[in-house]
């Protein structure tokens, strides 16, 4: 059901984003270097912005497995009944190295979460958003779209970690600003044709990369 409502809010992030692009007349810029700052200031940004407030609305406590409450709860349970003893006989410690270490493994659960229902955020976000162009006839189901599916993923992976820390009160701004720069760019090359398409492909192989090292460096700091 998790799973499901992360796709759903990928349906939600869509919404914008076509919007955005049926009711703004499109612009048309001959320099690359305009065309490059388009594809990152307004495409990119409207869709991976759209993509984090979507997960925005992903509660916290659905990142929270019945294993990892009851477990909450046993630590609470058996650090109380160490406080009893404690006071009891002053020759017992509280072995807050076990809580901490079990406080980890819940963190590490949820960063494990985030990836998940982000992953698949973006991955419907890409399905519906793909679904649209065929049916507008703007794209042919190619291999360019297929990748497109993927790289939508990856990126909200990198949102939905910008706005996980954000409800932690710790700010990683860097996932999303990396999201949007790869985003932009992966949208400049895929308009070419021949060798340049092939640049988008580097940068989706790139994103998933950064994606992974996020990931495990967050994990590591939980």
């Amino acid at each position: 059901m998790k799973i499901l409502f992360a796709c759903l809010l990928g349906l939600l992030a869509v919404i914008p984003s076509v919007l955005f692009q049926v009711l703004v007349p499109p612009l048309y810029f001959s320099n690359p270097f305009l065309v490059l700052l388009q594809a990152i200031f307004i495409t990119a940004l409207i869709e991976e912005g759209s993509k984090a407030l979507a997960f925005y609305l992903f509660p916290l406590r659905f990142l929270k497995t019945e294993k990892t409450k009851a477990s909450r709860l046993k630590i609470f349970s058996g650090k109380k009944n160490l406080e009893k003893k404690a006071l009891k006989d002053k020759s017992i410690c509280l072995d807050s190295d076990v809580i901490l270490g079990e406080d980890k493994k819940n963190a590490c659960k949820e960063t494990k979460l985030v990836f998940l229902y982000g992953f698949f955020l973006g991955l419907s976000f890409g399905f519906y958003e793909l679904l649209v162009y065929f049916i507008s006839g703007e794209g042919a189901l190619g291999l360019r779209f297929f990748t497109t599916v993927f790289f939508h993923a990856f990126c909200a992976v990198l949102g939905s970690f910008f706005i996980f820390s954000w409800k932690k009160k710790k700010f990683w701004l860097f996932p999303i600003a990396f999201a949007i720069l790869m985003h932009g760019l992966y949208n400049f090359f895929a308009q070419f044709t021949g060798i340049l398409w092939w640049f988008s492909i580097l940068v989706l192989i790139l994103t998933a990369l950064q994606t992974f090292y996020v990931y495990s460096a967050i994990s590591k700091s939980q």
